[in-house]
């Protein structure tokens, strides 16, 4: 009985280092990418929904949920709604483009309106 307590014990150990290690940073990089491409094609380019979905069937990428927020110039990603991302649109009046959104990225003085 000691043996497969063990067992257990070491199997789920390595199954969530496993998850660690490799499986939730590979749903990070896929939602990121998601939000800043459909950022940038819809902000920036201009781009329709429906040729940003036909662009955007990749293995993992054609998996992620993804909602466009246009008033707040916002896009946010979700694989199986446990890799979340955000992705803003900004414009400084300098430069314009679209950051994945993490704490403190864009200062709150900075505009993202056009």
């Amino acid at each position: 009985m000691k043996k497969l307590f063990l067992l257990i014990c070491i199997t789920f150990i390595v199954i969530i280092t496993f998850y660690k290690n490799y499986i939730y940073p590979t749903l990070r990089v896929a939602s990121g990418y998601t939000a800043k491409y459909v950022c940038s094609s819809t902000f920036l380019s201009n781009i329709t929904e429906d040729n940003i979905k036909n662009a955007l069937d990749l293995f993992l990428v054609k998996n992620v949920k993804y909602e466009i927020d246009k008033d707040q110039k916002l896009v946010k990603t979700s694989l199986f709604g446990i890799a979340k991302r955000e992705a803003v649109y900004y414009n400084n009046g300098i430069s314009c483009g679209c950051l994945l959104k993490y704490a403190d990225t864009i200062p709150e003085n900075e505009s993202r309106s056009i």
